[in-house]
């Protein structure tokens, strides 16, 4: 911040002068005492911002590195391998020893 902006913060904040009491004291016009208060402000919410943003990251997990590797079997053949697993349990319900038991 720079003098006049930490000035103005003062004036402000601690001594609760209006615009006008800082314009009469600092000798600046209207306008630039508020641009120069946005700007401090703007500048202490930035720092602000970054701070939070900095504790929040440091309790997120740590982002890992997933390994992407291709499947040893093709889908094709892992899809044909289940089917014939299911017409397998279909056959042996349908079996007609068990048939004959219910």
């Amino acid at each position: 911040l720079s003098y006049a902006q930490a000035a103005i913060l003062l004036c402000i904040g601690l001594q609760s002068r209006t615009v006008d009491d800082i314009q009469d004291c600092m000798d600046l016009p209207a306008n630039q005492t508020l641009a120069l208060f946005n700007k401090a402000i703007r500048r202490m919410h930035g720092l602000m911002r970054a701070a939070q943003e900095t504790a929040v990251e440091r309790t997120l997990p740590k982002v890992e590195d997933v390994d992407l590797a291709p499947h040893a079997k093709d889908v094709d053949e892992d899809l044909e391998e289940a089917a014939q697993e299911v017409r397998e349990h279909i056959q042996a319900s349908l079996a007609p020893e068990k048939l004959e038991g219910e």
